[in-house]
């Protein structure tokens, strides 16, 4: 997912707001949790990359996506009910202290197209999902998986 995307996709969710759990409304890219889990990943992966190491806590990563130039695909607004999943209404929870690997060429935008980038540890999760089952997402791919209870332990221990 690209900054400019993510941002785009931001706009129309944060603006949404989060008052009480929604549906979790199927859109082009995915459902709204997935979307917004993604869009947290690219702020964290993002951060990482410039700064060297991982955001200290929400209030860090939403100034530097705010900061973020509109060449890099900025600014990108993060609201409190953002943090907030449409699918079970609890807060998605962010994993400040999840290390990624700083990636140069990611940054530079020089790595090739279509290059595969490997995934980084789980940054943020649903808190408790539906079904047994929650989304959570890789830092560096942003890649959102849907795993049980067994896998999720696995991924943050």
């Amino acid at each position: 997912m690209t900054r400019a995307w993510a941002g785009a996709v931001l706009a129309g969710l944060a603006g949404a707001g989060c008052s009480a759990p929604n549906p979790d409304v199927v859109t082009v890219g995915g459902t709204a949790t997935q979307l917004r889990l993604a869009t947290l990943s690219e702020l964290y992966t993002a951060f990482t990359d410039v700064r060297g190491r991982p955001p200290a806590d929400f209030a860090e990563m939403r100034a530097f996506g705010a900061s973020l130039p509109q060449s890099q695909g900025g600014p990108i607004e993060v609201s409190e009910a953002f943090l907030v999943s449409p699918r079970d209404g609890a807060p998605i929870v962010v994993r400040y202290k999840a290390l990624l690997r700083p990636d140069p060429a990611r940054r530079s935008g020089s790595a090739p197209p279509g290059t595969v980038v490997e995934n980084g540890p789980v940054v943020a999760h649903e808190q408790g999902g539906v079904n047994g089952r929650r989304f959570v997402v890789f830092g560096g791919s942003n890649r959102v998986e849907e795993v049980d209870e067994a896998r999720f332990n696995e991924l943050v221990r």
